[in-house]
């Protein structure tokens, strides 16, 4: 559903009149290594390309930023001016112009893209890539593996005055469109994702038109908008009036809520003005669909996804929104301290003496602190971290910066260890000389704390607590409070065993006084507010997150592995009891963590003008 939701977004900005001066209708910049590539151009499902030919003009910049895009727009107008004809299956070369002729003999047509050089690159279309998609990406790698822009922008100049007129967004709905109709029915649809709609109701707007531009239909709109009274509502299988503004109610005892539209003689276009964005509704399929099932597109949408963070907006809400953000991350943090305070002050005495005496508790606390750790890399940072990183960039390059902060990760977390024997002269797991002059083969242990354990466990947790400080500066910024603090939540549901093992790790393996294992952990889940402050108040790249999640999860791998993995393993006197024990405890751990991580849902703004990227392209990253 996100790459239809993609197409569709760019369909819409295809749509829109050109910008000033442009000569193209589409711009992108990549990251590409040296080889060929693949660019595609497809007929529609109506068996026609949209045109029997296009231009392209592959162009190196500095980096994949819109700005290095910008720099070099100028002199592609002038390489733009001439052009050279290239047939299917072709070769083009980077840094000129080419005139595209579509083979119609064919379904589809293919181009070589020659990139002698590696690095970043613009691609300027005449038209939307999109408009030529149908069963498959417009560039792929010669193995075959899709290539996403890391930005990407509709027209040229950056002339974007239709779109930013709105910004901030002020409008009483949240998204518009204008749809192509012809006379007869149409169903609206609205369906519940991960087992609820995304409101009970909406609001909704359906115009008849000639126009094709939103903007001459937005005072009318208002009008009918002011308008809606309570009386004016729609239930499930009834039929929305046009012309007038009415709530639809969804039903909560069905997945899925259809409404009927009419559309009269004579009428060509419907806009349509939503009080949410009906990809927040949809699932299986499309949200408006033709009385035979036919998907109808958009031709022209607009919505405040497409304007500046709230954080550039101005006055009291700028405020709040910022109070919100703090506030959230604080929050965060209280798992380091309200369960192990409980525990601290209740059952202390008796933890210790568990915790120093026989019978194989350290282990068992061990084995589950291993698993919560594992799982906190492989459910959350791993997958997370590999998904960010690969954005704007081919597999193999994604792949590769993936593995290589990963291995950095816990490579880092081994320096850390050989550096605290060297400077601080511990050792682990070495025998000591007993009083007669033999090896007592179990090391007798110091009342020191082990930094060797201490250090690695408080690093990681900064790292994971930092990381998730990103991914909640992110989710204030591009999609609103409510979803901001649902993630909020979801990080204190993890946070809490995860803290829990963590504090059992440093006062047991770590030797820690417990006031100041409680200060240290509380210390390093200190890093999330800072992690919110600098996602909320700056643009940080998806590929430097994915890259911080991804060493985050090498620093875990070695703790969980290295540093308590023998706890799950080695059994020494305990046997099948104890095997047990172990084996239990590292499952429940696991379990635990990967249950709420499993549902850890992360914010990324809509694809929208200037915001390209695969992470960009969640249909519901809306939350209300």
């Amino acid at each position: 559903m996100a790459s239809a939701l993609a197409r569709t977004l760019a369909l819409g900005l295809l749509c829109a009149p050109p910008a000033r001066g442009a000569s193209w209708e589409w711009a992108g910049t990549f990251d590409l290594a040296a080889g060929h590539y693949t660019w595609s151009c497809t007929k529609s499902e109506s068996g026609s390309y949209a045109d029997g030919s296009a231009k392209i003009l592959v162009y190196p910049l500095a980096d994949s930023s819109g700005e290095s895009l910008e720099a070099v727009e100028s002199a592609a107008e002038t390489a733009w001016a001439t052009s050279t004809a290239k047939s299917s299956y072709e070769e083009l070369e980077t840094g000129s112009t080419y005139t595209l002729n579509f083979d119609d003999e064919t379904w589809t047509t293919h181009f070589i893209l020659h990139v002698d050089t590696a690095g970043a690159y613009a691609v300027f279309f005449e038209h939307s890539p999109y408009e030529f998609e149908n069963g498959f990406h417009y560039l792929r790698s010669e193995g075959g593996e899709d290539v996403e822009p890391a930005f990407e922008e509709e027209g040229g100049n950056h002339s974007h005055d239709e779109h930013e007129e709105h910004c901030p967004w002020d409008l009483e709905w949240e998204w518009s469109a204008i749809f192509p109709v012809e006379q007869g029915w149409y169903d609206w649809n609205a369906e519940k994702v991960d087992g609820d709609y995304a409101d009970a109701h909406m609001k909704i707007v359906i115009m008849t038109t000639t126009e094709t531009d939103l903007h001459d239909l937005e005072t009318q709109a208002e009008a009918y908008w002011d308008a809606i009274t309570d009386s004016d509502e729609v239930d499930v299988g009834e039929t929305i009036p046009l012309d007038v503004g009415t709530t639809l109610h969804f039903s909560q005892e069905t997945w899925a809520s259809h409404f009927k539209i009419y559309v009269p003689a004579g009428t060509s276009h419907i806009a349509v003005f939503a009080e949410h964005f009906p990809t927040e509704f949809e699932g299986a399929y499309h949200y408006l669909r033709s009385a035979n099932g036919e998907d109808i597109e958009p031709v022209a949408e607009e919505s405040g996804a497409g304007c500046e963070s709230a954080s550039e907006n101005t006055g009291t809400h700028d405020s709040k929104i910022w109070g919100e953000v703090i506030l959230a991350a604080f929050v965060t943090v209280v798992p380091t301290l309200i369960g192990i305070v409980l525990v601290v002050m209740t059952c202390m005495p008796k933890l210790k003496a568990m915790m120093t005496g026989e019978g194989g508790i350290v282990a068992v606390v061990h084995s589950f602190a291993s698993g919560v750790i594992f799982a906190a890399a492989v459910f959350l940072l791993l997958p997370e971290g590999l998904y960010l990183v690969t954005v704007g960039k081919t597999e193999a390059g994604g792949s590769g910066m993936w593995g290589a902060s990963v291995l950095a990760g816990w490579f880092f977390a081994t320096v850390v260890k050989q550096v605290c024997q060297l400077v601080i002269g511990e050792r682990s797991n070495l025998a000591l000389p007993t009083g007669n002059g033999e090896v007592d083969e179990e090391p007798q242990k110091s009342r020191s704390t082990s930094w060797l354990v201490s250090f690695p466990i408080l690093f990681g947790d900064m790292f994971h607590n930092f990381s998730d400080g990103l991914v909640l500066g992110v989710a204030f910024k591009t999609c609103g409070a409510s979803f901001g603090w649902k993630i909020a939540w979801v990080t204190v549901l993890h946070e809490l065993p995860q803290e829990f093992s963590d504090f059992a790790v440093l006062i047991t393996k770590g030797r820690m006084a417990w006031p100041m294992a409680l200060t240290l952990n509380f210390m390093s889940g200190l890093s999330t507010v800072i992690g919110a402050i600098i996602t909320y108040s700056s643009d940080v790249g998806s590929g430097v997150e994915g890259a911080i999640l991804a060493a985050g999860a090498g620093v875990y791998l070695y703790v969980a592995t290295t540093e308590l993995g023998p706890a799950v393993g080695d059994l020494m006197g305990d046997r099948a009891l104890g095997s047990v024990a172990r084996l239990l405890s590292f499952a429940v751990g696991a379990a635990l963590i990967g249950l709420v991580l499993l549902d850890h849902e992360h914010c990324y703004a809509p694809v929208v003008e200037g915001e390209g990227g695969e992470a960009a392209s969640d249909g519901h990253a809306h939350g209300h």
